[in-house]
């Protein structure tokens, strides 16, 4: 039975001055949250034939629906009554992680509401409808910061209680309209749409799973309670299905000095656990994926989203279980290979990913040219890679780690580049990256990002601390080659060269310049501008083509004094310098290949006002040409391989749009 319950009541602290009225056919019996009456009898016949586990409040709750054994009713009440949050941390503290990570409350109230006393009912709604009240308010994870784990948190907590207490506690409706209108209609699906467009919420490997999981409790929530489906509205999870896919590793991977491999995310940001290699089997993302694949159900998206489900074998929370009791999808696994091998998040991480195929001994990228917000790092225009099942270049990864000359947040700590061993602003940046290029076609991607305003922080009042002086410009272009078109072939033991143009400018003619490049085991310099890394039977190549003469330093990332952590964590940091002139240019081409895989033949191209490189292969050669300016970051490519339509064209200047939908990645044609 569902009832339109219609109440005036004034506006919560916070809320945006409108109407105050409250219209939400809201279901009027219990549970209301997630469960249905069919959900709830698929979950009575997996219990007859294997029960579960029983541990913690919340499965408490759902063994009392399932069964009527008020033990585990009686066990979950106990905990739910003893539920409280010091009035230090509700008055004077900024924010709270118990009332943020007790997810379990409001929903254990719905499904123990009929096992509980009046009396029982009051003393908890008088309680956590002030809680919710009091975290509404608060600051830290108010209405300026969707993007943060505790604005989710305590949007999901006091958008459930609102469900759950609806009918009860009379401030439940406007508790509900500031959960559901104030923060997720009039700011979270703007945030989504704009910074966090392309799937990428920021906050780093830890903290972003959070907030993917914490959202899909609530929107599936307000569905069973009121029929209204937020998910399937939202954009933002059909580009969440492709950004997890890409943003996963092409195989198993190995972490550096483990013994078995498993399914991997690209790290980025704080990431605290792993020993800096983040578990793509994650609670919090295989039920984001799952509820994606039920919300689009007979669609490509959603046979996309099974088959990351199968292939990574990520367990499901409890929610997961829940969603998926008695669901038979209309859809199955569908494999990849028609997805797109590249994939543009357009928000403000403007991560850009590029991959030579779907196998499983693809190189994959990502470009990081955008910046995160909260628990992000120095690291715009930073650049990651992994072939097969093992990495070849990451970022230093760390959270509150320590390293050899700088710290997990520095530039120093990324494939970046520094300015007499300063990297990007602290704080205070002059303004964010400007991507300027993303082109992605058959046989290449290329982007631009000018990183200038990143490394300059005018306004700062400790320019000593966030400002770097010797930095005016920096300009990066990145050119990702598929000369096989993304078909196997004989460069298949090259997985796809990335060149690397930097076009850089100083404040004085004696700064140093240099181009930064990690290993997980100390390379080996060849020469005098060749440097090789080898990870298992896989290797990493580093031409540098110009300067031709660069200066090699290779540093152990974790030679310092102090606490350290698992060797996992401290890797070999290659910087290639030069301090010539106030306008410089770094031109690198890596190779990632097959450990016993000869180099490409690799020469430098040097024009009237161009800079590139010819890289050839027994499939074919590629040219690439760029102008060697600070102000003009045009090119030209030139790819010709068996089998494949040759390429002979200039680079494409602007961003190429991408969108996605229930078929998939599309990207705009270009002429």
């Amino acid at each position: 039975m569902v009832v339109c319950v219609v109440i005036f009541l004034p506006a919560l602290g916070g809320l945006s001055a409108q109407d105050t009225r409250t219209d939400v056919p809201m279901k009027k019996e219990h549970p209301r949250i997630w469960l249905t009456p069919e959900r709830i009898t698929a979950l009575k016949a997996e219990w007859a034939v294997n029960p579960w586990q029983v541990k913690g409040p919340l499965a408490e709750a759902l063994a009392w629906q399932v069964t009527r054994d008020e033990k585990y009713a009686r066990a979950a009440i106990d905990e739910l009554l003893k539920f409280r949050i010091s009035d230090h941390q509700l008055y004077q503290s900024v924010a709270s992680d118990a009332y943020r990570w007790a997810d379990w409350v409001p929903v254990v109230y719905d499904w123990c509401h009929d096992a509980m006393t009046e009396a029982e009912r009051k003393e908890f709604t008088e309680r956590y409808g002030t809680y919710a009240e009091a975290f509404f308010k608060k600051s830290w994870g108010g209405l300026h910061m969707p993007g943060n784990n505790y604005y989710n948190g305590y949007m999901r907590n006091g958008g459930l209680y609102a469900i759950a207490a609806w009918g009860e506690d009379p401030r439940a409706p406007e508790l509900y309209k500031h959960a559901l209108v104030t923060r997720w209609k009039e700011i979270t699906l703007p945030f989504h749409a704009g910074e966090a467009k392309g799937g990428v919420l920021g906050e780093g490997s830890q903290y972003d799973r959070y907030n993917f999981g914490y959202l899909p409790w609530l929107t599936e929530g307000v569905r069973t309670a009121t029929g209204e489906n937020l998910l399937a509205a939202d954009s933002f999870y059909r580009e969440f299905v492709y950004y997890a896919i890409h943003h996963t590793t092409p195989a198993k991977t190995y972490a550096k000095g483990g013994k078995d491999p498993y399914w991997q995310r690209f790290p980025l940001g704080d990431c605290e656990f792993w020993g800096g290699y983040p578990d793509a089997r994650d609670g919090y993302i295989a039920d984001t994926m799952l509820a994606a694949a039920i919300a689009y159900d007979g669609t490509k998206l959603a046979g996309h989203a099974r088959q990351w489900l199968k292939m990574v074998d990520a367990p499901y929370t409890l929610f997961g279980k829940v969603i998926s009791a008695g669901y038979a999808a209309k859809t199955g696994c569908a494999d990849f290979s028609d997805i797109p091998l590249a994939y543009f998040a357009r928000g403000r991480a403007g991560h850009l990913y590029a991959r030579s195929g779907w196998d499983e001994k693809a190189t994959a990228i990502v470009l990081q040219l955008g910046q995160v917000l909260g628990h992000g790092h120095i690291d715009a225009g930073t650049f990651q890679i992994c072939r097969g099942a093992h990495w070849l270049t990451k970022e230093s990864t760390g959270y509150s780690h320590q390293f050899n000359r700088t710290s997990y947040r520095g530039t120093d700590a990324h494939n970046g580049v520094t300015f007499n061993g300063v990297g990007g602003a602290n704080a205070y940046l002059d303004g964010p990256p400007e991507i300027r290029t993303v082109e992605n076609q058959p046989g290449y991607v290329n982007a631009v990002v000018d990183l200038s305003k990143c490394y300059k922080a005018a306004a700062s009042g400790h320019k000593d601390r966030d400002h770097n002086p010797h930095c005016s410009k920096c300009i990066r272009q990145f050119v990702f080659l598929r000369p096989n078109g993304g078909s196997p072939n004989a460069m298949n033991r090259v997985g796809g060269p990335l060149v690397i143009f930097d076009r850089l400018e100083s404040t004085a003619a004696e700064v140093k310049q240099a181009f930064l490049l990690h290993f997980a085991e100390k390379p080996e310099v060849k020469g005098e501008n060749l440097v090789v890394g080898k990870s298992g039977d896989q290797k990493l190549s580093c031409l540098t083509l110009w300067p031709r003469k660069p200066n090699y330093e290779l540093i152990d990332e974790g030679a310092f004094e102090g606490k350290h952590d698992s060797p996992s964590w401290y890797q070999w940091r290659m910087e290639a310098s030069q301090n010539d002139a106030k306008e410089g240019y770094f031109l690198n081409v890596l190779v990632a290949q097959d450990a016993d895989a000869e180099l490409p033949k690799i020469t430098l191209i040097e024009e009237e006002g161009m800079l590139g490189t010819r890289i050839e292969t027994p499939a074919g050669a590629s040219e690439v040409r760029f102008a060697k300016s600070l102000t003009d970051t045009s090119g030209r490519i030139k790819v010709t391989t068996a089998g494949n339509v040759p390429i002979d064209r200039k680079f494409t200047a602007g961003i190429q749009d991408v969108t996605v939908d229930e078929a998939g990645i599309h990207w705009e044609k270009l002429p």
